[in-house]
């Protein structure tokens, strides 16, 4: 199982890292608030306040509609989504039954953020519901 490690100060040591639960891993219940924090799965680091994707040490460039369907999967780890919670949740849509916009964008995550997109072990599809995503 992966660790997922949410750094709110990157100055303090190691050490001093917060481990968290695939259930609150992305929002501390003290704050609410993932803009000022770091937060890592796998081999994946993703700055929330500096819009900012790191894979092995590598700078990930991903399109806003990519880094805002990232974070909707960071904030609802484990949990099965549809593809029309997915539309509304990353581009306002409320409806549109035809559309293979979702499945688009997360193959296009997968290629960026998996080690092997073939086998996602992060991204996963769920046949006829949508997909979830797993730490």
């Amino acid at each position: 199982m992966n660790d997922l490690v949410v750094i709110k100060n990157p100055a303090k040591l190691p050490s001093t890292y917060q481990h968290f639960t695939p259930i609150n891993a992305i929002f501390d219940s003290r704050s609410g608030n993932i803009v000022n924090q770091i937060v890592r799965f796998a081999d994946v680091t993703v700055d929330v306040g500096r819009r900012r994707i790191m894979r092995n040490g590598e700078e990930v460039k991903v399109t806003p509609a990519e880094y805002k369907l990232l974070l909707y999967f960071l904030n609802n780890v484990d949990r099965a989504l549809g593809r029309d919670a997915i539309l509304n949740a990353a581009w306002g849509y409320d409806f549109y039954p035809k559309t293979r916009t979702v499945d688009a964008h997360i193959a296009r995550l997968r290629r960026k953020l998996e080690p092997y997109p073939a086998t996602p072990r992060h991204f996963l599809t769920i046949h006829r519901v949508g997909y979830r995503f797993l730490l």
